[in-house]
Protein backbone atom coordinates (compact mmCIF):
# COMPACT_ATOMS: atom_id res chain seq x y z
CA UNK A 1 0.00 0.00 0.00
CA UNK A 2 1.19 3.37 -0.73
CA UNK A 3 1.99 5.28 1.85
CA UNK A 4 -0.27 7.68 3.90
CA UNK A 5 2.35 10.38 5.25
CA UNK A 6 0.63 13.38 5.07
CA UNK A 7 2.01 17.11 5.75
CA UNK A 8 0.81 18.86 9.17
CA UNK A 9 -1.52 22.07 7.97
CA UNK A 10 -0.22 24.62 6.21
CA UNK A 11 3.41 23.13 6.55
CA UNK A 12 5.41 23.28 3.40
CA UNK A 13 4.70 20.53 0.95
CA UNK A 14 6.96 19.16 -1.94
CA UNK A 15 5.39 17.70 -5.06
CA UNK A 16 7.16 16.49 -8.31
CA UNK A 17 5.02 15.97 -11.15
CA UNK A 18 6.73 13.52 -13.80
CA UNK A 19 4.88 13.25 -17.20
CA UNK A 20 4.87 14.12 -20.80
CA UNK A 21 4.66 17.30 -22.83
CA UNK A 22 0.83 18.17 -21.60
CA UNK A 23 2.57 18.93 -17.92
CA UNK A 24 5.71 20.38 -19.22
CA UNK A 25 2.30 22.93 -20.30
CA UNK A 26 3.53 22.79 -24.64
CA UNK A 27 1.26 25.35 -26.84
CA UNK A 28 0.19 27.59 -23.35
CA UNK A 29 1.73 31.31 -24.07
CA UNK A 30 1.83 31.71 -20.42
CA UNK A 31 4.17 29.10 -20.21
CA UNK A 32 2.17 27.86 -16.74
CA UNK A 33 0.35 24.55 -18.47
CA UNK A 34 -1.74 22.90 -16.05
CA UNK A 35 0.29 22.20 -13.07
CA UNK A 36 1.62 25.61 -12.70
CA UNK A 37 -2.32 26.51 -12.61
CA UNK A 38 -2.52 24.23 -9.58
CA UNK A 39 -0.54 26.60 -7.52
CA UNK A 40 -3.59 29.12 -6.75
CA UNK A 41 -6.18 26.49 -6.44
CA UNK A 42 -3.94 24.90 -3.77
CA UNK A 43 -3.28 28.89 -2.30
CA UNK A 44 -6.63 29.37 -1.70
CA UNK A 45 -7.18 26.34 0.37
CA UNK A 46 -4.58 27.32 2.73
CA UNK A 47 -1.68 24.97 1.01
CA UNK A 48 2.10 26.14 1.50
CA UNK A 49 3.02 24.12 -2.37
CA UNK A 50 6.04 23.77 -4.12
CA UNK A 51 5.81 22.05 -7.86
CA UNK A 52 8.68 20.86 -9.43
CA UNK A 53 7.58 20.02 -13.34
CA UNK A 54 9.04 17.63 -14.54
CA UNK A 55 7.53 17.32 -18.07
CA UNK A 56 9.39 16.37 -20.81
CA UNK A 57 7.92 16.42 -24.47
CA UNK A 58 7.16 12.90 -26.16
CA UNK A 59 7.88 10.56 -23.63
CA UNK A 60 5.64 7.41 -22.78
CA UNK A 61 5.22 6.04 -19.38
CA UNK A 62 7.99 3.61 -20.12
CA UNK A 63 10.58 6.73 -20.32
CA UNK A 64 8.81 8.64 -17.33
CA UNK A 65 8.74 5.71 -14.81
CA UNK A 66 12.21 5.46 -15.62
CA UNK A 67 12.93 8.99 -14.33
CA UNK A 68 11.41 8.35 -10.85
CA UNK A 69 14.70 9.21 -9.21
CA UNK A 70 14.72 12.72 -10.11
CA UNK A 71 12.18 13.23 -7.85
CA UNK A 72 14.22 11.83 -5.03
CA UNK A 73 16.99 14.69 -5.39
CA UNK A 74 14.19 17.21 -5.41
CA UNK A 75 11.93 15.70 -2.11
CA UNK A 76 12.85 15.51 1.56
CA UNK A 77 11.70 12.72 3.93
CA UNK A 78 8.41 12.27 3.97
CA UNK A 79 5.73 13.32 4.91
CA UNK A 80 6.56 16.19 3.13
CA UNK A 81 6.74 15.11 -0.47
CA UNK A 82 4.99 13.37 -3.27
CA UNK A 83 5.03 12.53 -6.70
CA UNK A 84 2.18 12.79 -9.13
CA UNK A 85 2.45 10.81 -12.33
CA UNK A 86 0.65 12.02 -15.69
CA UNK A 87 1.17 10.37 -18.81
CA UNK A 88 -0.27 8.34 -21.82
CA UNK A 89 -1.56 10.17 -24.83
CA UNK A 90 2.28 9.47 -26.16
CA UNK A 91 1.86 5.95 -25.64
CA UNK A 92 -1.22 5.48 -27.68
CA UNK A 93 -0.10 7.48 -30.62
CA UNK A 94 0.51 5.23 -33.62
CA UNK A 95 4.01 5.05 -35.31
CA UNK A 96 3.66 2.58 -38.78
CA UNK A 97 0.15 1.92 -37.66
CA UNK A 98 0.84 0.50 -34.26
CA UNK A 99 0.63 2.60 -30.95
CA UNK A 100 4.26 3.35 -29.10
CA UNK A 101 3.03 1.48 -25.97
CA UNK A 102 0.90 -1.46 -25.88
CA UNK A 103 -2.24 -0.74 -23.26
CA UNK A 104 0.04 -3.61 -21.22
CA UNK A 105 2.66 -2.08 -21.37
CA UNK A 106 2.30 0.48 -20.41
CA UNK A 107 0.28 -0.27 -17.95
CA UNK A 108 3.01 -2.67 -16.26
CA UNK A 109 5.32 0.61 -16.73
CA UNK A 110 2.96 2.46 -14.20
CA UNK A 111 2.72 -0.40 -12.25
CA UNK A 112 6.70 -0.48 -11.54
CA UNK A 113 6.63 3.33 -11.04
CA UNK A 114 4.30 2.84 -7.81
CA UNK A 115 6.38 0.01 -6.53
CA UNK A 116 9.26 2.07 -6.90
CA UNK A 117 7.99 5.14 -4.95
CA UNK A 118 6.92 2.30 -2.62
CA UNK A 119 9.77 1.41 -1.53
CA UNK A 120 11.14 4.98 -1.55
CA UNK A 121 8.02 5.45 1.27
CA UNK A 122 6.53 8.23 -1.00
CA UNK A 123 3.27 9.06 -1.62
CA UNK A 124 2.00 8.96 -5.18
CA UNK A 125 -1.10 10.01 -7.02
CA UNK A 126 -2.17 9.04 -11.07
CA UNK A 127 -3.19 11.69 -13.44
CA UNK A 128 -4.79 10.11 -16.19
CA UNK A 129 -4.43 11.08 -19.96
CA UNK A 130 -6.57 13.76 -21.73
CA UNK A 131 -9.30 13.47 -24.49
CA UNK A 132 -7.81 13.95 -28.17
CA UNK A 133 -9.75 15.11 -31.21
CA UNK A 134 -9.13 12.52 -33.52
CA UNK A 135 -11.82 9.72 -32.84
CA UNK A 136 -9.98 6.87 -33.77
CA UNK A 137 -6.84 8.03 -30.97
CA UNK A 138 -8.85 8.96 -28.62
CA UNK A 139 -10.97 5.71 -28.29
CA UNK A 140 -6.85 4.23 -28.15
CA UNK A 141 -6.34 7.22 -24.69
CA UNK A 142 -10.03 5.72 -23.16
CA UNK A 143 -8.69 2.20 -23.23
CA UNK A 144 -5.63 2.94 -22.07
CA UNK A 145 -7.21 5.06 -19.50
CA UNK A 146 -9.07 2.40 -18.12
CA UNK A 147 -6.03 -0.08 -17.90
CA UNK A 148 -4.06 2.96 -15.53
CA UNK A 149 -7.26 2.98 -13.56
CA UNK A 150 -7.11 -0.68 -12.63
CA UNK A 151 -3.47 -0.59 -12.22
CA UNK A 152 -4.04 2.41 -9.72
CA UNK A 153 -6.69 0.73 -8.05
CA UNK A 154 -4.88 -2.52 -7.44
CA UNK A 155 -1.91 -0.36 -6.27
CA UNK A 156 -3.96 1.57 -3.61
CA UNK A 157 -2.93 5.02 -5.45
CA UNK A 158 -5.50 7.62 -6.09
CA UNK A 159 -6.64 8.09 -10.16
CA UNK A 160 -7.71 11.17 -10.84
CA UNK A 161 -9.58 10.55 -14.20
CA UNK A 162 -9.79 13.88 -16.17
CA UNK A 163 -10.63 11.84 -19.47
CA UNK A 164 -14.03 11.27 -18.50
CA UNK A 165 -14.52 14.83 -17.33
CA UNK A 166 -12.89 17.00 -20.23
CA UNK A 167 -14.90 14.38 -22.59
CA UNK A 168 -17.85 16.34 -21.58
CA UNK A 169 -16.42 19.92 -21.75
CA UNK A 170 -16.82 21.19 -25.02
CA UNK A 171 -14.78 24.02 -24.45
CA UNK A 172 -11.73 21.26 -24.30
CA UNK A 173 -12.08 20.28 -27.80
CA UNK A 174 -12.15 24.00 -29.02
CA UNK A 175 -8.97 24.96 -27.01
CA UNK A 176 -6.71 22.50 -28.51
CA UNK A 177 -4.39 23.96 -30.88
CA UNK A 178 -2.94 20.88 -32.31
CA UNK A 179 -4.89 18.13 -31.96
CA UNK A 180 -3.05 17.14 -28.50
CA UNK A 181 -2.00 20.73 -26.74
CA UNK A 182 -4.66 23.31 -25.40
CA UNK A 183 -3.98 26.95 -25.12
CA UNK A 184 -4.35 28.54 -21.88
CA UNK A 185 -8.19 27.99 -21.69
CA UNK A 186 -7.84 24.41 -21.98
CA UNK A 187 -4.85 24.27 -19.36
CA UNK A 188 -7.21 25.48 -17.07
CA UNK A 189 -9.98 23.29 -17.41
CA UNK A 190 -7.41 20.47 -16.97
CA UNK A 191 -6.09 21.98 -13.84
CA UNK A 192 -9.68 22.49 -12.54
CA UNK A 193 -10.76 18.88 -13.56
CA UNK A 194 -7.27 17.21 -11.83
CA UNK A 195 -7.73 19.46 -8.75
CA UNK A 196 -11.56 18.97 -8.35
CA UNK A 197 -11.07 15.38 -9.50
CA UNK A 198 -9.14 14.60 -6.27
CA UNK A 199 -5.60 16.44 -6.42
CA UNK A 200 -7.30 19.07 -3.74
CA UNK A 201 -8.02 16.78 -1.06
CA UNK A 202 -5.03 14.66 -1.71
CA UNK A 203 -2.69 17.58 -1.14
CA UNK A 204 -4.82 19.04 1.68
CA UNK A 205 -3.99 18.50 5.46
CA UNK A 206 -6.71 15.36 5.05
CA UNK A 207 -4.36 12.06 5.58
CA UNK A 208 -3.97 10.74 2.03
CA UNK A 209 -6.22 7.90 1.54
CA UNK A 210 -7.36 5.63 -0.99
CA UNK A 211 -10.92 7.17 -1.38
CA UNK A 212 -10.96 6.12 -5.54
CA UNK A 213 -11.10 2.61 -4.23
CA UNK A 214 -14.41 1.74 -2.61
CA UNK A 215 -14.49 -0.67 0.64
CA UNK A 216 -16.26 -3.70 0.02
CA UNK A 217 -19.67 -3.32 1.18
CA UNK A 218 -21.59 -5.11 4.06
CA UNK A 219 -22.87 -8.43 2.22
CA UNK A 220 -25.38 -8.61 4.73
CA UNK A 221 -28.11 -6.90 6.75
CA UNK A 222 -27.13 -5.09 10.24
CA UNK A 223 -28.99 -3.26 12.93
CA UNK A 224 -29.03 0.07 11.43
CA UNK A 225 -31.66 1.48 9.94
CA UNK A 226 -32.26 1.75 6.23
CA UNK A 227 -30.68 3.67 4.15
CA UNK A 228 -31.68 5.95 1.61
CA UNK A 229 -32.36 4.94 -1.57
CA UNK A 230 -30.50 7.39 -3.38
CA UNK A 231 -27.50 6.81 -1.01
CA UNK A 232 -28.36 2.60 -2.42
CA UNK A 233 -28.69 3.62 -5.99
CA UNK A 234 -25.75 6.09 -6.89
CA UNK A 235 -23.54 3.40 -4.85
CA UNK A 236 -25.07 0.81 -6.74
CA UNK A 237 -24.52 2.87 -10.23
CA UNK A 238 -20.93 3.45 -9.26
CA UNK A 239 -19.82 -0.19 -9.47
CA UNK A 240 -21.81 -0.92 -12.17
CA UNK A 241 -19.36 1.65 -14.13
CA UNK A 242 -16.88 0.31 -12.83
CA UNK A 243 -17.82 -3.48 -14.31
CA UNK A 244 -18.87 -1.53 -17.75
CA UNK A 245 -15.67 0.45 -18.25
CA UNK A 246 -13.81 -2.92 -17.81
CA UNK A 247 -15.83 -5.38 -19.94
CA UNK A 248 -15.82 -2.56 -22.64
CA UNK A 249 -12.07 -2.36 -23.09
CA UNK A 250 -11.60 -6.26 -23.40
CA UNK A 251 -10.47 -8.29 -26.09
CA UNK A 252 -11.45 -11.63 -27.40
CA UNK A 253 -8.60 -13.07 -25.24
CA UNK A 254 -9.22 -10.92 -22.40
CA UNK A 255 -13.19 -11.90 -22.30
CA UNK A 256 -11.37 -15.70 -21.13
CA UNK A 257 -8.93 -14.50 -18.48
CA UNK A 258 -8.64 -15.57 -15.60
CA UNK A 259 -7.52 -14.66 -11.88
CA UNK A 260 -3.85 -16.10 -10.63
CA UNK A 261 -4.96 -18.19 -7.43
CA UNK A 262 -2.16 -16.00 -5.62
CA UNK A 263 -4.21 -13.56 -6.91
CA UNK A 264 -7.46 -15.11 -6.22
CA UNK A 265 -5.95 -15.54 -2.10
CA UNK A 266 -4.81 -11.67 -2.17
CA UNK A 267 -8.57 -10.62 -3.44
CA UNK A 268 -9.90 -13.18 -0.62
CA UNK A 269 -7.01 -11.46 1.69
CA UNK A 270 -8.75 -7.71 1.50
CA UNK A 271 -12.19 -8.78 2.80
CA UNK A 272 -13.96 -9.50 -0.56
CA UNK A 273 -15.43 -13.01 -1.79
CA UNK A 274 -16.11 -13.60 1.80
CA UNK A 275 -19.81 -15.58 0.84
CA UNK A 276 -18.90 -16.73 -2.84
CA UNK A 277 -15.04 -17.34 -3.19
CA UNK A 278 -16.30 -20.41 -5.91
CA UNK A 279 -16.73 -17.75 -8.22
CA UNK A 280 -13.39 -16.26 -7.86
CA UNK A 281 -11.90 -18.63 -10.98
CA UNK A 282 -14.38 -17.22 -13.29
CA UNK A 283 -13.72 -15.95 -16.72
CA UNK A 284 -14.55 -11.88 -17.50
CA UNK A 285 -17.06 -13.64 -19.81
CA UNK A 286 -18.72 -15.54 -16.92
CA UNK A 287 -18.72 -12.92 -14.57
CA UNK A 288 -20.24 -10.71 -16.63
CA UNK A 289 -22.90 -13.80 -17.55
CA UNK A 290 -23.57 -13.71 -13.56
CA UNK A 291 -23.76 -10.11 -13.65
CA UNK A 292 -26.49 -10.48 -16.04
CA UNK A 293 -28.43 -13.40 -14.60
CA UNK A 294 -28.24 -12.00 -10.98
CA UNK A 295 -29.73 -8.51 -11.67
CA UNK A 296 -32.31 -10.26 -13.52
CA UNK A 297 -33.21 -12.59 -10.16
CA UNK A 298 -32.34 -9.78 -7.98
CA UNK A 299 -34.78 -7.11 -9.78
CA UNK A 300 -37.59 -10.02 -9.68
CA UNK A 301 -37.04 -10.50 -6.10
CA UNK A 302 -37.27 -6.80 -5.60
CA UNK A 303 -40.52 -6.08 -7.41
CA UNK A 304 -42.01 -9.09 -5.62
CA UNK A 305 -40.95 -8.18 -2.15
CA UNK A 306 -42.35 -4.92 -2.51
CA UNK A 307 -45.50 -5.74 -4.49
CA UNK A 308 -47.48 -6.42 -0.92
CA UNK A 309 -48.24 -9.82 -1.46
CA UNK A 310 -48.47 -12.35 1.64
CA UNK A 311 -46.50 -15.61 1.89
CA UNK A 312 -43.46 -15.04 -1.03
CA UNK A 313 -41.90 -17.73 -1.73
CA UNK A 314 -38.67 -16.87 -3.75
CA UNK A 315 -37.11 -18.61 -6.84
CA UNK A 316 -34.34 -20.71 -6.54
CA UNK A 317 -31.23 -19.26 -8.04
CA UNK A 318 -27.72 -20.96 -7.59
CA UNK A 319 -25.00 -18.66 -9.27
CA UNK A 320 -22.18 -21.69 -9.36
CA UNK A 321 -24.64 -23.65 -11.00
CA UNK A 322 -22.28 -25.78 -13.55
CA UNK A 323 -24.82 -25.87 -16.88
CA UNK A 324 -26.10 -22.17 -15.87
CA UNK A 325 -22.36 -21.02 -16.01
CA UNK A 326 -21.82 -23.36 -19.26
CA UNK A 327 -24.08 -21.86 -21.64
CA UNK A 328 -22.40 -18.03 -21.44
CA UNK A 329 -19.96 -19.07 -23.80
CA UNK A 330 -22.27 -19.61 -26.50
CA UNK A 331 -23.56 -15.91 -26.21
CA UNK A 332 -22.11 -13.34 -28.68
CA UNK A 333 -20.22 -10.98 -26.47
CA UNK A 334 -21.65 -7.44 -27.81
CA UNK A 335 -24.94 -9.50 -27.10
CA UNK A 336 -24.05 -10.49 -23.84
CA UNK A 337 -22.95 -6.96 -22.93
CA UNK A 338 -25.86 -5.21 -24.24
CA UNK A 339 -27.99 -7.85 -22.10
CA UNK A 340 -26.27 -6.66 -19.25
CA UNK A 341 -26.24 -3.13 -19.59
CA UNK A 342 -30.21 -3.37 -20.00
CA UNK A 343 -30.47 -5.96 -16.86
CA UNK A 344 -28.15 -3.57 -14.79
CA UNK A 345 -30.67 -1.06 -15.47
CA UNK A 346 -33.99 -2.57 -14.33
CA UNK A 347 -32.00 -3.17 -11.11
CA UNK A 348 -31.61 0.46 -10.73
CA UNK A 349 -34.66 1.23 -11.32
CA UNK A 350 -36.34 -1.39 -8.97
CA UNK A 351 -34.41 -0.14 -6.34
CA UNK A 352 -34.75 3.23 -6.92
CA UNK A 353 -39.03 2.62 -7.34
CA UNK A 354 -38.89 0.23 -4.16
CA UNK A 355 -40.91 2.28 -1.05
CA UNK A 356 -38.51 2.16 2.03
CA UNK A 357 -41.71 1.09 4.27
CA UNK A 358 -41.60 -2.54 2.40
CA UNK A 359 -38.11 -3.33 3.53
CA UNK A 360 -38.97 -4.98 6.09
CA UNK A 361 -40.77 -7.40 4.01
CA UNK A 362 -39.16 -11.16 3.98
CA UNK A 363 -39.85 -13.77 1.35
CA UNK A 364 -39.10 -17.57 2.33
CA UNK A 365 -35.86 -18.88 0.20
CA UNK A 366 -36.39 -22.96 -1.07
CA UNK A 367 -34.35 -23.65 1.64
CA UNK A 368 -36.54 -22.32 3.70
CA UNK A 369 -34.21 -19.75 5.05
CA UNK A 370 -36.48 -15.72 4.93
CA UNK A 371 -34.76 -12.87 3.85
CA UNK A 372 -35.91 -9.71 4.19
CA UNK A 373 -36.28 -6.83 1.33
CA UNK A 374 -33.60 -4.54 2.83
CA UNK A 375 -30.95 -7.18 3.46
CA UNK A 376 -31.38 -7.82 -0.38
CA UNK A 377 -30.80 -4.20 -1.01
CA UNK A 378 -28.45 -3.71 0.72
CA UNK A 379 -26.56 -6.38 -0.47
CA UNK A 380 -26.63 -5.31 -4.01
CA UNK A 381 -23.72 -2.65 -3.65
CA UNK A 382 -21.09 -4.64 -2.12
CA UNK A 383 -22.02 -7.68 -4.50
CA UNK A 384 -21.19 -5.05 -7.60
CA UNK A 385 -17.98 -3.69 -5.94
CA UNK A 386 -16.53 -7.25 -5.50
CA UNK A 387 -17.30 -8.42 -9.07
CA UNK A 388 -15.97 -5.15 -10.74
CA UNK A 389 -13.11 -5.03 -8.34
CA UNK A 390 -12.24 -9.07 -9.74
CA UNK A 391 -12.46 -7.60 -13.13
CA UNK A 392 -10.19 -4.56 -12.44
CA UNK A 393 -7.74 -7.46 -10.91
CA UNK A 394 -7.50 -8.95 -14.18
CA UNK A 395 -6.58 -6.31 -16.23
CA UNK A 396 -4.36 -4.70 -13.89
CA UNK A 397 -2.56 -8.19 -13.54
CA UNK A 398 -1.67 -8.62 -17.45
CA UNK A 399 0.23 -5.16 -16.39
CA UNK A 400 1.37 -5.92 -12.80
CA UNK A 401 3.32 -9.46 -13.72
CA UNK A 402 6.79 -8.93 -14.82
Amino acid sequence: MINTHHPTPHSPLRVCVLGDSLVLGVGDPEQSGWVGRLMPLAADRGIDLTLYNLGIRAQTADLISARLPECMARLPHPPDGRIIISSGVNDTDLVEGLPRLTDVDAGRSLACALRSATAHDVAVAVVGPTPVVDEAHRQRVRSLNTVFAAVTAQAGVPYVDVFAALSTTPRWADDLIDGYHPGPTGYQLLARAAWAGGLADWLSSSPVTTAAIPAPAAAEADSQAPQSRRVLVDELARHQRRVETVLKMLTAAGERATLHPTEQARLIATGHFRDYSGELGWTAREIAGHLRDSALIFTERIRLLSSGRPDITLSNFDPLDADRVATYAAVDWGDLLDDLAAAQQDLRHAVRACPSATWAVTGRRPNGATISLGEILRFLPGHQDEHATQLEMIVAARCLRP
